[in-house]
This record gives C-alpha cells, sequence and structure tokens, in this order.
C-alpha cells in the first residue's frame, strides 16, 4: 500500500477499534482534542503512518492476547 503523508491511522485499545484520520490538521485537532485533556485517555490510542504498519501491530497484539490466555487457561 502506498504511503500517503495525509491519512492517519489509529487504533483504540479501549473500545478495540481501529480508525482512519484524513488531513493533518484534523489529525492535530483529534491530537488535541481527544488525548491530552483526559487523564483516562493516556496510552489509550496508537498512531501508525500506513495501515501496513497498523496491520503488523495488530497481528502482534492478536497473538499476544492467545498466548495469554492459554496461560490463563492453565
Amino acid at each position: 500500500m502506498p504511503y500517503l503523508n495525509n491519512h492517519f491511522h489509529v487504533y483504540d485499545i479501549h473500545k478495540d477499534i481501529s480508525f482512519q484520520i484524513v488531513g493533518k490538521d484534523n489529525f492535530i485537532k483529534f491530537l488535541n482534542g481527544y488525548t491530552n485533556d483526559r487523564a483516562s485517555n493516556f496510552g489509550r490510542y496508537k498512531f501508525f503512518r500506513t495501515y501496513s504498519e497498523l496491520d503488523k501491530f495488530l497481528k502482534l497484539f492478536d497473538k499476544l492476547a492467545d498466548i495469554h490466555k492459554r496461560k490463563e487457561s492453565k
């Protein structure tokens, strides 16, 4: 997938969803409005430059979650 410098991929750890923000201005508004002013949002979001990076993270995240589940079930 080609790199687009105005598309930002975000993963919400609390809700287990990912979404895309188009436009640098919109991304900055998101950062300023949703991540900085709420202590409960600390560490909530992960940011990626490309969908490929997000996809790699999600695959690793799923593998780690599976390992954790297997350890808990023993």
